[in-house]
């Protein structure tokens, strides 16, 4: 009981860490992806930022991480304290309000952290207390995040799906799972190409797969891009 208790608490945590994630990585992403354009304009065509609006923006930016600024109401910049920050509770205490202005409060920040906990018990359930289940603890939370991200923006940020990636690959050498095919350590693109490949020399039917594959391999990178394109339109850079 004492073991469920204390997933409880630290999930209830970790879920209102979430939401900071889920609302400022983009932000973030998009801040550097400006920054770098500048960059590069500065360089090659500078004459065409000596009175850019964007420039004079970025330049009087004031830092925007998962630490700092502190979070405040978007509508009067009530700074949010230690006691309105408890997750789900100060919720419910605050009606759902800011204590500053009364702005209704989104029902999203409740909702991630009790998705969280409820997921990380589930999680504790199936695996009891070993390496496994904590590397399950890990990759739900990754992947509450991935999700909320990607309904807001349709973008996958590579500082969540690369660590993942590589942290899977590496336990898997460790007994917690099967051993990564050939291809899949370049992140899965060539594994249904390759698998084809292998049915082939295997005498299976191969016509199949080799349909499969090259739809995969054309179907994915395109959709991809247009996720990636679309969300550095849509991402607002402050809020």
């Amino acid at each position: 009981m004492l073991f469920y208790l204390s997933v409880v608490i630290f999930s209830l945590l970790i879920g209102s860490f979430l939401n900071v994630v889920i609302h400022r990585l983009p932000i973030m992403l998009h801040r550097r992806f400006k920054t770098e354009c500048l960059g590069y304009l500065s360089e090659r065509h500078p004459a065409l930022l000596q009175h850019d609006a964007v420039t004079k923006e970025v330049a009087q930016a004031t830092p925007y991480n998962l630490v700092v600024p502190r979070s405040a109401c978007p509508q009067c910049g009530h700074k949010i304290t230690a006691l309105e920050n408890i997750p789900v509770l100060s919720y419910l205490w605050l009606r759902g309000r800011c204590r500053g202005c009364q702005t209704p409060i989104s029902l999203r920040y409740p909702l991630v952290e009790t998705l969280t906990t409820l997921l990380a018990v589930v999680v504790a359930w199936k695996f009891g207390v070993t390496l496994a289940m904590l590397m399950a603890v890990v990759l739900t939370f990754a992947l509450i995040s991935l999700t909320f991200i990607d309904l807001d923006t349709q973008y996958l940020p590579d500082e969540i799906t690369l660590p993942l990636l590589w942290l899977g690959l590496i336990l898997n050498f460790n007994h917690l799972g099967r051993r990564p095919r050939q291809g899949e350590s370049l992140g899965g693109g060539c594994s249904p190409t390759q698998r084809a490949v292998g049915n082939q020399r295997r005498g299976r039917n191969t016509a199949q797969n080799w349909e499969r594959a090259l739809q995969r391999r054309a179907v994915w990178p395109s959709a991809l891009g247009r996720a990636r394109s679309s969300s550095a339109a849509r991402i607002p850079l402050t809020e």
